[in-house]
């Protein structure tokens, strides 16, 4: 593959898993380019492919979404045994966090994980309270 045509699919590449980031943390547009203090123009292009991510917004991505930049470009992330050491050496605030995101995660309306679709609501409202409350 030519430089030119690599670059181009490696912008493609980091703008899909930048997005994808996004969607998982179940951010639109604007609230993810509010987090990393962009315009939505900025998210736009980069999730389009148009732009690179920056080093800078790697760094605000790492800070503020706790997202590697080996994910965004090469598309690399830690193995299930990382990811436990990590929350390990967390402080029990953040388990807490983490374990209420994993709660969220599974009440999702898509998945029907818990209980009855109306229940799952009351049970993600109260954990999206819960999270606010605690940050």
């Amino acid at each position: 593959m030519g430089g030119l045509k690599k670059n181009t699919y490696d912008r493609i590449e980091s703008g899909i898993r930048f997005k994808h980031v996004r969607t998982l943390l179940d951010k639109t547009q604007e609230e993810f380019a509010e987090i990393l203090g962009l315009s939505v123009n900025a998210v736009k292009k980069i999730e389009n492919g148009e732009n690179n991510v920056s080093i800078s917004n790697l760094r605000k991505l790492h800070k503020f979404c706790n997202v590697s930049a080996d994910y965004i470009l090469f598309g690399e992330s830690k193995s299930p045994d990382d990811i436990w050491f990590l929350l390990q050496n967390m402080d029990d605030r953040d388990k807490f966090r983490q374990m209420l995101r994993l709660i969220r995660y599974f009440a999702d309306k898509d998945r029907n994980f818990f209980v009855e679709e109306s229940e799952n609501e009351n049970i993600y409202a109260k954990i999206d309270e819960i999270l606010e409350d605690n940050q």
